[in-house]
């Protein structure tokens, strides 16, 4: 006997039930096929105001025939939408006007969009969230509140940080390996892409310099102008500080678990590169000081070093005379710093130290920066 559901038909010998709740299904009965209406169950999730087509589907449809409807369906996204980039492939464009012409079909929908909410905190607040709900709104599986709140110890919340940072740097890895030139001049991180603008590779390097500083007070002036822009800087300033010190607080690190980016960081570099993950840092012994790096690529003589913004005191965060746990002054902690990365260079190692905060603000980009100084 045939049954008909929203343009799917499918044969079975006996009578279909709801896949979901297993009560029998209101069916029109017909000459040459019988049409499937809804089920009998008031209760059923395919009764309910919010229900998806998807689930209805799942539940008066057989399993095979619904992921037949979903593989061509994605089919049809894939090439027949014009923001798909294989909508563009497949009409002769390269690559890089596939994206260009994407980037015009998606601006152009953006702006048929009226009255698009963003959802700035400052626009939540508006609307009478509270800074708690904000927050808690905006907590992802990189941070361990979000591990927290869900009912987990803190080391269970550390353990699934860390978990879901290297599936996130190995995913990257692959797809970088998997489509390498796409990878190469994709962020204004990388030489290639101002290269591909037009500017000449000394032009690039500096751009790319530029990028690559982090929240600064020149910034903030050129963007806010002196006054205002002065104002935002220190208010920041002054609220990262107190997040780090609760952090030590709370953690007994100047860094919560959700910061300790090392080792998330060493682990992505070793996928991009093919190679076994150190198991220890490498030591160099330059008599009146010994000292350990954190990576360390010893045929290409190059080292990294991560720093967190709190123990190695962040210069865009910290004065020379600011305090830290144990008394040192910032000054002093930076002079310890230039001491160790002498050693290496000395010894014939460039040194690259990435701050806590690049890989807070980008971790992508991080990773990149990384990437573009081993090879």
């Amino acid at each position: 006997m045939k049954y008909f559901y929203k343009a799917k038909t499918f044969t079975s010998d006996i009578t279909p039930k709801c896949n979901l709740c297993k009560a029998e299904l209101q069916i029109k009965r017909g000459y040459s096929r019988n049409t499937i209406i809804d089920c009998i169950n008031d209760n059923c999730v395919t009764n309910k105001p919010e229900v998806k087509r998807i689930d209805r589907f799942n539940a008066f449809l057989p399993p095979a025939l619904v992921e037949s409807y979903i593989a061509a369906m994605k089919l049809n996204f894939k090439y027949n939408r014009p923001n798909s980039i294989h909508y563009w492939l497949k009409r002769g464009y390269s690559e890089e006007d596939g994206y260009k012409q994407m980037s015009i079909v998606q601006s152009g929908i953006a702006k048929q969009v009226k009255n698009h909410f963003k959802g700035t905190k400052e626009n939540l607040l508006a609307r009478g969230f509270s800074e708690e709900e904000i927050y808690n709104m905006r907590l992802l599986p990189n941070n361990v509140d979000f591990w927290l709140k869900r009912g987990h110890s803190i080391d269970e919340a550390t353990a699934a940080v860390k978990k879901h940072q290297s599936k996130a740097g190995k995913a990257f890895a692959d797809k970088r390996k998997a489509n390498p030139e796409r990878y190469d001049a994709m962020s204004t991180t990388q030489f290639k892409y101002w290269m591909k603008l037009g500017h000449t590779e000394t032009e690039a390097k500096a751009l790319v310099k530029e990028r690559q500083a982090t929240f600064t007070l020149e910034k903030c002036i050129k963007q806010h102008g002196e006054v205002e822009g002065t104002k935002i800087f220190e208010e920041r300033q002054r609220k990262w500080k107190i997040a780090l010190q609760k952090n030590f607080e709370n953690y007994g690190d100047g860094r919560s678990p959700s910061s300790q980016f090392a080792s998330s960081m060493i682990e992505s570099i070793c996928n991009e590169l093919q190679m076994d993950i150190p198991k220890k840092e490498r030591w160099i012994n330059g008599g009146d000081i010994k000292c350990s790096y954190d990576f360390t690529h010893k045929e290409k003589r190059k080292i990294i070093e991560f720093n967190g913004d709190y123990w190695h005191c962040n210069p865009t965060m910290y004065n020379e005379t600011d305090i830290i746990r144990g008394g040192k002054t910032a000054t002093e902690v930076w002079d310890y710093d230039k001491r160790k990365a002498k050693l290496a260079n000395d010894k014939g190692y460039e040194v690259l130290v990435i701050w806590e905060r690049e890989w807070n603000d980008s971790k992508t980009e991080a990773l990149e920066k990384c990437m573009n100084f081993l090879n």
